[in-house]
């Protein structure tokens, strides 16, 4: 407070003390307590909103317990489609040979569906591919000397 409030309240900062008397006294922890009240009312109305903003947040990115699973409405769908972004592997077109190699190789380490379906694109058949010798295997990008092994043992 500066040196005038405090001649208001009946003393002087060159007093040495405070002279209050006690009406002004109980009339300023009345307004003390009533701002004290004002603002505590003031966060708690916060408090509330901000607990109904995130309890519609929740709402709109849950699943509500109603509804039968798959109907949760456009933001469950939005966020499973922002989820699973990037994570997807392009659909590829039905090949019963590249299925089927698939089936017999793709337990080997190293091997993925592409290095499948360069062998394929080089050695145009599966027959083809189990003659093939490790050299010839070699010649496909992305086929190394062990890899090739692998593969020709795997077919034998």
């Amino acid at each position: 407070m500066n040196e005038m409030a405090l001649e208001d309240l009946g003393g002087s900062a060159a007093d040495g003390g405070l002279q209050v008397d006690p009406a002004q006294a109980e009339a300023m922890r009345d307004r003390a307590l009533a701002q004290y009240m004002q603002r505590k009312e003031e966060f708690d109305r916060f408090r509330q909103q901000e607990a109904q903003r995130r309890d519609r947040q929740q709402t709109q990115s849950e699943p509500s317990q109603t509804q039968p699973r798959g109907q949760q409405g456009p933001m469950r769908l939005q966020n499973s489609a922002q989820a699973l972004q990037g994570q997807a592997q392009p659909q590829t077109e039905e090949d019963p040979e590249l299925d089927e190699l698939h089936e017999r190789l793709g337990a080997l380490p190293g091997v993925t569906r592409t290095k499948l379906e360069a062998l394929l694109n080089e050695f145009d058949s599966i027959e083809a591919l189990e003659q093939a010798s490790e050299d010839e295997l070699v010649q496909v990008d992305g086929i190394g000397q062990r890899l090739a092994a692998k593969i020709v043992r795997a077919l034998q």
